[in-house]
């Protein structure tokens, strides 16, 4: 439960707000347009307390954006959710116009 949890990192955006806890578990509150929040969901409701998303990684960093949220990991993985039509999710091309509705991984070039 959030309210056992101490916050590690936070990050505002447009409506929205990211909590990575010492723990590495991620809340988001906020508005939800385009599953900016990453709660699985295409919806444009508002949470106005803390919500659990789900990540199989453990997190360390979150920034949120305009339209998308970013969470990195302690295993150095980067996710990502919301809206990419402008390839900012940095996803293959075939993905620019959808929206990601959870925190999925990012393939990074090695």
């Amino acid at each position: 439960q959030f309210t056992d949890e101490k916050i590690k990192d936070a990050s505002c955006g447009y409506y929205h707000t990211g909590l990575v806890t010492q723990s590495g578990k991620v809340f988001t509150f906020g508005e939800n347009d385009n599953g900016k929040l990453g709660l699985g969901e295409d919806s444009d409701d508002t949470y106005h307390v803390p919500q659990p998303v789900f990540l199989v990684d453990v997190a360390e960093r979150i920034c949120c954006g305009n339209t998308c949220t970013a969470v990195m990991t302690s295993s150095g993985g980067l996710y990502m959710c919301g809206d990419g039509q402008r390839g900012q999710l940095g996803f293959a091309p075939n993905t620019l116009t959808k929206c990601v509705y959870t925190l999925t991984k990012v393939p990074c070039p090695r």
